[in-house]
């Protein structure tokens, strides 16, 4: 819920620390709310420090390393093993998969460009709870959703899983994939409240592995020595807004430019067909 990620419950990997005050109205018009689409505005702005400075400061150039003779380029199947990783976040009105409401999802889908991992698609879904699940109050405070306000958009949770598995689907079969992973900050989190709502909404077959996720803490605390989100994308040059956290939107957003850093950081191993870009 809050990528600050600090006060997930302790079965999360970093799940210490307290809920911080509620930051208020997260929505953005970058993504239309309940359509799963994105909107006019395709991407909520994510800003690498690296590549963008405001105070004049000589700008990092992305080195893209030469394909190998002979080689071809980086896919996302060769370089996942067909396993596809798909940035999710949710909103959910409290901690338990098994109790709680999910109440908001959000997807970024990834592509090479360039030999470079980038956000490719970004999608979204504002869900009304299910009324066989609670929301705890403080976790509207935190979220600052109003469940009331029609402008969300929301739709039936059954709904808003079936827009998602449609989306990580045509991904997966897109890219030659043969099956999606979950890739979150703590996305065993974000795995059980996928399941239990796919689980309550009938849905037997889902596009992600059953167990398996991919977790931008564990990621991050090696390449950056930080688990927090907000401190991990610091050390990665992503300007992170903590403003704009607690929407599934902006957090799906900032993980997925955190998942990329870290790939695109990586060094190109000896005759690896491409490899990603890294940043000096």
């Amino acid at each position: 819920m809050t990528r600050q990620r600090h006060f997930r419950p302790a079965q999360r990997a970093a799940g210490l620390g307290q809920p911080q005050r509620p930051k208020g109205d997260r929505s953005s018009g970058a993504i239309q709310p309940g359509t799963g689409r994105a909107g006019n505005n395709e991407s909520i702005a994510v800003t690498l420090r690296s590549t963008t400075s405001s105070d004049r400061r000589p700008r990092k150039q992305a080195i893209i390393p030469p394909i190998p003779p002979g080689a071809t380029a980086m896919t996302m199947k060769t370089r996942f093993r067909g396993y596809l990783p798909v940035v999710v976040d949710l909103e959910t009105g409290g901690f338990d998969d098994t109790v709680h409401s999910l109440l908001e999802i959000a997807a970024v889908t990834l592509d090479f460009e360039h030999q470079r991992l980038v956000a490719s698609g970004r999608h979204r879904w504002a869900v009304t709870p299910h009324p066989d699940t609670a929301v705890e109050e403080a976790s509207l405070r935190v979220t600052g959703i109003d469940l009331n306000d029609p402008a969300r958009g929301a739709v039936p949770e059954h709904e808003a899983v079936r827009g998602l598995f449609r989306v990580v689907r045509a991904e997966v079969k897109r890219h030659g994939c043969q099956r999606a992973i979950v890739t979150a900050h703590n996305a065993h989190f974000d795995h059980g409240f996928i399941h239990a709502a796919a689980t309550r909404s009938g849905i037997k077959r889902s596009p992600f592995h059953p167990f398996s996720v991919v977790d931008t803490v564990g990621l991050a605390a090696v390449h950056y020595g930080h688990t927090v989100l907000s401190e991990a994308c610091g050390r990665a040059g992503i300007d992170y807004d903590a403003d704009r956290a607690h929407s599934a939107a902006y957090d799906a957003e900032i993980t997925a430019a955190l998942f990329c850093a870290v790939v695109n950081a990586t060094v190109q191993r000896k005759g690896a067909p491409g490899g990603p870009a890294s940043f000096r």
